[in-house]
């Protein structure tokens, strides 16, 4: 069993994109991110299948790929840091900074941000790390958990998120967040199978669009 399949010619056929090295464990849902600033860099971040017995989508881990996909290697699998409610069937995202392949964001009930996601696993930091510990809070506000979706823009390098809270705009240099659009009394709450995702416009990257649940659409500018 593969975990990520790969098209070459408009999804007519797929082949397993990383036939050297699988994805280890079982694999219930993959997110996957692309650095665009390094063709040869790509995040998955994978969750385990439900099995039925009541545990849902634990995390399987964060991967890494410096070689297009071909091997893999496991940076991060701490459940309970970013998915102790094994939620991840709905929320399980992922973006990569398109002008720095070491910024990555990531989450599913929870979130972590990295400044250093090529560094060998040890010396990797995460951002949000410290509410883990009793008394210590978090220094990565997001406005709320459940994290659907993560957009970098790439004008500004500021990133549009939508979560159970609604959608935000994050600034991973101060680390400060804009919920002035929820003002307007909108939410993202929990995806259903067939909606809820975002969008940037490839001409235009400042403009979005988003489908929220129970909400309809969202355009951004």
């Amino acid at each position: 069993e593969h975990a990520i399949l790969r098209s070459v010619d408009d999804g007519v056929t797929w082949q397993p994109y990383s036939p050297g090295d699988q994805i280890e464990d079982t694999v219930g849902r993959v997110s996957l991110a692309a650095c665009a600033s390094d063709e040869n860099v790509l995040f998955a971040l994978v969750l385990k299948k439900d099995l039925g017995n009541g545990d849902r989508n634990p995390l399987n881990g964060l991967y890494r790929s410096v070689t297009r996909g071909v091997s893999w290697t496991k940076i991060f699998d701490d459940n309970e840091a970013v998915n102790h409610t094994n939620q991840g069937a709905h929320n399980n995202a992922i973006a990569c900074d398109p002008t720095n392949p070491n910024h990555l964001l990531f989450g599913d009930k929870d979130a972590l941000e990295t400044f250093t996601a090529l560094q060998p696993r040890a010396s990797i930091t995460w951002r949000g790390y410290d509410r883990l510990h009793p008394g210590k809070p978090s220094d990565l506000d997001l406005g709320h958990g459940d994290h659907n979706y993560f957009l970098f823009r790439d004008d500004d390098s500021h990133v549009v998120l939508c979560n159970d809270g609604g959608y935000y705009i994050y600034d991973p240099e101060t680390g400060t967040i804009d919920d002035s659009g929820n003002l307007l009394g909108i939410e993202a709450n929990r995806l259903t199978v067939d909606q809820g995702t975002l969008a940037s416009s490839r001409s235009n990257p400042s403009r979005f669009i988003a489908g929220l649940q129970d909400n309809g659409i969202v355009l951004g500018n």
